[in-house]
Parts: structure tokens; C-alpha cells; sequence
């Protein structure tokens, strides 16, 4: 990870991450480099331009302990993958609005968007946790409202009348098929 932070944002990722082994005040980093001479590896400390902070001197995240480098590097990566995930919603939506359903049913259409509705929210949850999907669903399954999902759209993706309880191995399975054969997939098929 090729990054210089100042002490203040030290101070700061120390705090929000909630670790110990770095002070969460910008005076005590600063203490801290003095004491351990940061400043003397030239090549991991530097000095801040004044037209972006008024100067100051930035650090090496290598300098930092090994908690909290590896800390920075899980939110870096985390940041990424939400980021990601994203994009790839953003493509799924805008091919579930492309996707020929004229085939469907006004149910099924319905049925499918709440599905697809109800993966997409296991998905953010299981990507901003850091989960597996399985763990996931688990968590879904003992509380939807932790997901945003309300008992009307739970209704429908159930497509059961008016049961709002799905199985885990049922949701597995939209999952499946959605991977598969895209979001059509996840329609109701006529009976």
C-alpha cells in the first residue's frame, strides 16, 4: 500500500478503526514520531505541500504497527469491493430493464423484481459485513428487517399468497439461478 497519511489522519483512521496501538490524538502521533524517528527514513516521511494543509510532515502507512496497517488495508479492500459491487448492480439493474419479459405475466414480473430485490439486499449486507453468503442468507432468514426488506415485498418474491416466511435453501436457490440464467430466472413460471 504506497500511502503517506499526516498525523491528524493517523489520529483519526486509529480512532474510527478503533485500535489501541496508535493514539487517536494528532499530538500524541506526533509525540510518537519524535520518539521513534519517523523522520529520520527519509524515504517513508515527507513534507506536505502548504497549498493542501498548511504543510506538516506525512508518514509512511509501513511506519505504522502491523494492526493497523493491516487495519487500513481491510478498509481499503472493503471500500473496493463495496465499490465493485455496486458497479455490478448497477449493470444487473440496467439489464433487468433491457431483459425481454414481454413473455412474462405482470406477476411474474413483480415476483422476479421482488426477488431480485431481496438478493440484491443480502448481497450489500453480506459485502458491507464481510460474510459469506451462506452466513448471510442465515442472518436474512432470522431478521429481514436488519435488510430493509419490508413483509410486502417479501410477500410477493415468496409468491406463496401472503407467507412472508422463505426458506434458506430457497433463497440459495434464487441465487442459483439468477448466477445462471440471469434475472428471468427468478420469475414465477406459470402454472
Amino acid at each position: 500500500m504506497d500511502r503517506f497519511m499526516t498525523a491528524q489522519e493517523i489520529a483519526d483512521a486509529a480512532q474510527r478503526l478503533g485500535l489501541s496501538c496508535v493514539p487517536h490524538t494528532k499530538r500524541a502521533v506526533n509525540m510518537r514520531a519524535k520518539r521513534e524517528f519517523w523522520e529520520e527514513f527519509e524515504q517513508f516521511a515527507r513534507k506536505r505541500s502548504g497549498a493542501v494543509g498548511g504543510g506538516g510532515i506525512e508518514y509512511h502507512v509501513s511506519l505504522l504497527p502491523d494492526a493497523m496497517q493491516s487495519a487500513l488495508l481491510g478498509e481499503v479492500s472493503k471500500s473496493v469491493a463495496v465499490t465493485s459491487a455496486a458497479q455490478t448492480r448497477a449493470v444487473e439493474v440496467a439489464k433487468r430493464e433491457v431483459l425481454d419479459t414481454t413473455d412474462l405475466t405482470a406477476r411474474q414480473r413483480q415476483v422476479m423484481n421482488a426477488r431480485s430485490q431481496v438478493l440484491n439486499a443480502i448481497e450489500n449486507v453480506q459485502i458491507a459485513e464481510g460474510n459469506t453468503r451462506s452466513r448471510t442468507v442465515g442472518l436474512f432468514i432470522e431478521d429481514t428487517t436488519d435488510f430493509g426488506i419490508d413483509h410486502d415485498i417479501l410477500a410477493i418474491a415468496n409468491d406463496r399468497g401472503n407467507k412472508t416466511t422463505i426458506h434458506r435453501a430457497t433463497i440459495l436457490r434464487w441465487f442459483q439461478y439468477g448466477e445462471k440464467a440471469g434475472f428471468s430466472a427468478l420469475a414465477q413460471q406459470a402454472t
